[in-house]
Parts: C-alpha cells; sequence; structure tokens
C-alpha cells in the first residue's frame, strides 16, 4: 500500500537534472491507524517510512525499472515469502511476478547504506578535466563574494551520448525517407541552423564552423567539441557516457541587511555552526558551493 502511495506523489515530483545533498536526507512517513479492519493481516497502528525517495528514483531510473511497473509488482498482490536467508536472518520475500526481490534490514545496517549512497551519483570528468573546472568555478565564485553576492545556484545539463546518437540516427533514417520534406525543412529546421546567418569566406573562421556543423553527426551524439566549447565529457571510466554543460545562475542575491538579520536570527535559534544554517555570509557560502561541488563531482 504504502508503495503505491510513494509511487502515485512521486509522479507528481519534478525530476532533478541533479541530486542535491538534502536529498540524501529526505524520507516519507506515512502513520497507518486501523480500527476492526484487516486485523487478520496486519496490525492496529503502525508507520511506513521510505528513505531518500528522489535518490532511488534516479537509481531506479538508471537501471531502467518503469515506476508503474515497479508499483504493479509489488502492490499488485502480496509478496511472497522465501525461504532461504542469509547468515546475518534477514527475510527474504518475492514480488508476485518474481521480478523483484525484498530484504529486510537492521538499523545499522540502513545508517550503513546511507553513508555511500551518495557515492553513487557523482558527475564523472576525470581528474583533469576536474581541476580546470574547479579553477573556473572558484574564480566565478571568487568574483561574486568580492560583490557581496550569495546564494546562487549551479546549472547542470547533462547530455547522454547514446541517446543522442540514436536520435540523430532516427533523424538520418526519416530524411533518407523523405528526402523532399528533409530539403524544404533545412531553412526552418536542423543543425545547419546552428551556424552564423551570413555567408562567409572559404578561410574565415566560421567557415570551418560551417563545416564542423554541416558535419556535425559524425561526432558523438552531435556534439562538436571545436565549437561546443563549454561542453566536459564524461571521462572513459564512467558508467555511462554523458557530456556536461555547468553554469552559475542566480547571482542576484545580494548580502545586505535583510540576510545579516536573517542570519543573526537563526543563528540565535538554532547555534552558530554555519554548516546547519542556510543564510550565511558570502565567503562561507562560497566555502560550502565549492566543497560540495569538489565532492559531487570526480
Amino acid at each position: 500500500m504504502f508503495t503505491f502511495f510513494q509511487i502515485n506523489e512521486l509522479m507528481h515530483v519534478t525530476i532533478p537534472v541533479m541530486l542535491l545533498p538534502d536529498d540524501f536526507r529526505a524520507y516519507s512517513k506515512i502513520k497507518i491507524d486501523n480500527h476492526l479492519f484487516n486485523k487478520e493481516n496486519m496490525p492496529s497502528h503502525f508507520k511506513v517510512k521510505e528513505y531518500c525517495p528522489m535518490v532511488f528514483r534516479n537509481l531506479r531510473e538508471r537501471f531502467g525499472i518503469d515506476d508503474l511497473d515497479y508499483k504493479e509488482s509489488l502492490t499488485r498482490s502480496q509478496p511472497l515469502p522465501d525461504d532461504s536467508s542469509g547468515k546475518s536472518g534477514a527475510k527474504f520475500y518475492l514480488s508476485y511476478d518474481k521480478i523483484f526481490i525484498i530484504k529486510t534490514l537492521t538499523s545499522e545496517e540502513v545508517e550503513r547504506m546511507h553513508s555511500f549512497l551518495k557515492h553513487y551519483h557523482p558527475v564523472y570528468i576525470g581528474e583533469e578535466a576536474k581541476q580546470k573546472l574547479m579553477e573556473t568555478l572558484t574564480a566565478d565564485v571568487d568574483f561574486l563574494t568580492k560583490l557581496h553576492l550569495m546564494d546562487y545556484s549551479l546549472l547542470l545539463g547533462i547530455h547522454e551520448v547514446e541517446r543522442g546518437e540514436q536520435e540523430l540516427q532516427r533523424e538520418r533514417e526519416l530524411e533518407a525517407e523523405n528526402p523532399q520534406d528533409s530539403d524544404e525543412s533545412e531553412s526552418g529546421s536542423g543543425l545547419e541552423n546552428r551556424t552564423l546567418g551570413f555567408t562567409t569566406p572559404p578561410d574565415s573562421p566560421n567557415a570551418v564552423a560551417q563545416f564542423l556543423r554541416e558535419h556535425s553527426l559524425q561526432y558523438e551524439g552531435g556534439i562538436i567539441p571545436e565549437l561546443d566549447i563549454y561542453a566536459i565529457p564524461s571521462c572513459d571510466t564512467a558508467p555511462v557516457k554523458e557530456i556536461y554543460f555547468i553554469a552559475i545562475i542566480d547571482v542576484l542575491t545580494h548580502y545586505g541587511v535583510k540576510k545579516q538579520a536573517a542570519k543573526a536570527a537563526k543563528t540565535v535559534k538554532y547555534g552558530s555552526n554555519v554548516d546547519g544554517i542556510s543564510t550565511c555570509d558570502p565567503d562561507q557560502y562560497a566555502k560550502r558551493f565549492l566543497e560540495f561541488m569538489s565532492k559531487a563531482i570526480e
């Protein structure tokens, strides 16, 4: 029942591009009070708690598990107990369609899971690219700090190379099947429209750019390294081949009297621990921002 409820709730939650630290601390809990109902199978009063719902939805997505299929497997019929058990004494259950295995965990195991769960979700770009990116971010953050700005955010765009290649391949197949439609649409859409809107001499940089764009299908997922200079490819050892586009946004919040008063009020209420206060001065915010980025990127 809780799985049914939680999946329905998640369907109304926007999927984030990047999981944030709060997602690894989040949980959803419901309290069940039954009075003279289903007492043969369930206790009258109990609570059900789901840890990190956004994180586990992301994991299901990575493994190609559809949420509706997941809900159907676990809620259509009662899970079946499995007689096999490990040395820990944990209990195992099978979904009615025998697609999923459910294993009970102790509170200590749940705590241990929280300690390494975030390591499933780094951005993989390699040490050299990470060093260059952190140098750029540090320079940008130093500039914002000098202007007494805070509360900025990181915008992360993720381009899936394999998916991009598949979409380009489908476009090529459609163009081959309908060459007339393809010719008519060239002026209104397509990769050629990424060029500048005027003719250039053959030896000019713009002519080189136009040539690269017109031949962009030979590049992975349509990304052209010579032109898309802000694109950061994932490293060779990354589990999924991706290209990242990163930018700092929301840079207009000034740390003035209003923010200083908010910080003072929260310090009185929660103590002086900066990590527990969302409103902090630009230097503290910059340090927190860069530390998070350094941990999130590998």
